[in-house]
């Protein structure tokens, strides 16, 4: 399944649900949009290892994200992405960074600490979609 037939409004919802069920996934529309907005910007941190033939994950910070959003996609509320990609975690699209002493956090100029997110199938050590081995190309 790829990410629009996961994000597709139409998924969001059962065909038992009531009609106000359906018209409000109708109006997901900027959501999906936004959930691959998130993808995209962490498929573009992951790169993949030639010799060891693994994904290396790359990674953000909710923080990074944010940053990443605007110069690319322009101004938006802090939450946009942060919510996005808490959605994406709940599908499975999104996970931790994890290393053998659990999940990476990365220190932020400002002092913070902060957990550094990737794309869920780097997390389970799959070919990342998008990807050409043979050059090792970055969306």
């Amino acid at each position: 399944m790829n990410d629009d037939d996961l994000l597709a409004p139409e998924t969001q919802v059962r065909h038992a649900d009531p009609d106000t069920s359906h018209e409000a996934a109708a109006k997901l529309g900027n959501q999906t949009i936004n959930h691959k907005r998130v993808l995209h910007l962490l498929r573009a941190t992951a790169t993949w290892d030639l010799q060891t033939g693994r994904p290396s994950a790359g990674g953000l910070t909710d923080l990074e994200l944010l940053h990443e959003w605007q110069r690319i996609y322009g101004q938006v509320p802090e939450s946009t992405p942060r919510k996005r990609r808490c959605d994406l975690v709940r599908m499975g699209r999104v996970a931790k960074k994890r290393d053998s002493g659990g999940a990476v956090i990365k220190r932020h100029l400002d002092g913070s600490n902060r957990i550094v997110w990737i794309l869920g199938d780097l997390q389970l050590g799959e070919q990342p979609k998008g990807f050409d081995v043979t050059t090792d190309a970055r969306l």
